[in-house]
């Protein structure tokens, strides 16, 4: 068993108890992809769940109902960009009510709904362990702890329809050891659900990857589905509401607000318009760090659109440690779980393969040296 740690989470950061929204912001703006056919133009209007642009494999589909007024530019990527009419128009679909959750159902509503990765696994792979995720590894972010705690329901819902139309051996619904508010809901729910177990998982970091978390169970990628808690919503949703995805679970966290926040927000929406409409700062001189202090960077708001892969952004001060001289500790070598040698890498300039980029071996260097910004080959 790999030897990993606790995080020191050092900021003083509380959060508000409930999940906020932020659903209807006044533009959207949907990044033009390579290799993607754009099926719109200037002064079209669509529809939530309107084809906007395709390829052979994926359609992108509008998060909201409104007017196209064109394209732009953020940070060298280009965006079409819709004008919201806050009226929230549906694109027509076939809403037979099924009466019974079995495998081809499922697959088919997965496929129809954009969720043609785990419709692919269900079909074509035998899975025996179904593991709802309901960690989160960064500090201060706490996007599906806030997920599964509010939809507790839903989620335990979900993971009997699943378990009974595939036949999973085993079923988990995974938390923190010591996130005593889970813990507390599910020890009181699980009992009615005979053929799902709960699993506290040790707060230390990592073991919210799926690769790590699989192996901290004694179970293997080959049979084994990890589904984290906002996707294990998602398809809920999909399978008992036929919605599609047009929203993101995001944090905003900071030891200068009163009260941080996870917010279900629009995809595509822009973090500076979410900023300025969900929180107030008065400090100076601040960093936004996006997606977490461990594995994230800094970013200027304006330029970052919230997309698939957007956990949120902690905002702190603009104040980096002073780097010192590598002191030869090894200390850095010894903490990475896959045995990379940091100091070996940013003396060669030959970056590793193997390296995961956990920021692990920046966060126990005692000479502060940003390790990370070796191992990635750019600025972090």
């Amino acid at each position: 068993m790999r030897k990993l740690i606790k995080l020191n989470n050092s900021l003083n950061i509380k959060f508000d108890s409930k999940i906020n929204e932020y659903i209807n912001p006044e533009k959207l703006y949907i990044e033009i992809l390579p290799n993607f056919d754009l099926l719109v133009k200037q002064n079209d209007k669509v529809l939530k769940g309107d084809i906007l642009l395709q390829n052979k494999l994926n359609k992108i589909k509008s998060p909201i109902s409104g007017n196209i007024i064109g394209t732009t530019i953020i940070n060298n990527k280009n965006y079409l960009v819709i004008l919201n009419n806050y009226e929230e128009k549906d694109k027509y679909y076939t809403k037979k009510r099924i009466d019974k959750f079995n495998k081809e159902n499922i697959i088919n509503i997965l496929y129809e709904y954009g969720y043609s990765y785990y419709a692919n696994i269900f079909e074509t792979k035998k899975i025996n362990n179904l593991i709802i995720n309901g960690m989160e590894d960064e500090p201060y972010i706490e996007n599906n702890p806030f997920i599964i705690n509010k939809y507790s329901k839903e989620i335990l819902e979900l993971c009997d329809i699943l378990s009974n139309a595939f036949d999973f051996k085993n079923s988990y619904i995974c938390v923190k050891s010591d996130d005593t508010s889970n813990i507390e809901i599910y020890l009181n729910k699980i009992g009615t659900y005979p053929n799902i177990k709960f699993s506290l998982i040790e707060n230390k970091y990592l073991l919210a990857n799926s690769f790590f978390l699989l192996e901290n169970m004694n179970l293997t990628m080959d049979d084994s589905l990890v589904i984290n808690a906002e996707d294990a919503i998602n398809l809920y949703n999909a399978l008992k509401n036929y919605e599609i995805k047009t929203t993101k679970y995001i944090t905003i966290s900071s030891p200068f607000l009163t009260k941080s926040k996870v917010i279900q927000v629009k995809i595509g929406t822009s973090l500076s318009d979410i900023l300025e409409n969900n929180i107030s700062i008065k400090e100076k001189d601040l960093t936004y760090i996006y997606n977490g202090l461990m594995t994230g960077y800094e970013v200027n708001p304006k330029d970052i659109i919230i997309d698939n892969n957007t956990k949120g952004v902690i905002i702190i001060k603009k104040d980096l440690p002073k780097e010192e001289e590598c002191n030869l500790c090894g200390m850095c070598y010894k903490i990475c779980p896959v045995k990379v040698n940091p100091k070996k890498v940013m003396d060669t300039n030959k970056k590793s393969k193997n390296c995961i980029d956990c920021g692990l071996c920046s966060y126990i260097c005692p000479c502060k040296i940003n390790l990370r910004k070796y191992l990635r080959g750019k600025d972090v």
